[in-house]
């Protein structure tokens, strides 16, 4: 299982039933399975996600002309994540936006894929370099 893909769902369960993560994390037999650094991963990149979910949003929400469809919230999830590797976990760009785009697909959502490459690359394009 990807840790990424992982996460998208694992944030997912989180804001949809509004669980609390342990029990999200404890209640995922995908999860369970993964070797401890794949966990420490999942962990560590929905926790980040969810600290810092309103910033992150206001910084997507600058780039989207209309708001997601309900259909099409996965596509907000890879965006979440991907904009947290990006601005605050420091991911390489390349590897991020990659991952985030390639999971459109197995996100179902891959209509998005273009949309999510855009703004994860407008994203990391506009912070500052140091």
């Amino acid at each position: 299982m990807n840790p990424r893909l992982l996460a998208v769902t694992i944030l997912s369960t989180v804001l949809e039933s509004k669980i609390f993560l342990q029990d999200a994390l404890a209640n995922n037999a995908a999860f369970s399975k993964l070797e401890s650094p794949h966990r420490a991963t999942v962990r560590n990149l929905v926790s980040t996600t969810l600290r810092y979910l309103g910033i992150l949003d206001a910084i997507i929400g600058l780039h989207l002309k209309k708001p997601f469809r309900a259909k099409d919230v996965q596509g907000m999830h890879l965006l979440r994540l991907g904009a947290c590797e990006l601005l605050i976990l420091n991911t390489p760009a390349h590897a991020a936006v990659f991952e985030y785009v390639k999971l459109s697909q197995k996100a179902k959502v891959p209509h998005l894929k273009k949309l999510i490459n855009a703004i994860l690359r407008e994203i990391n394009r506009q912070q500052p370099k140091t």
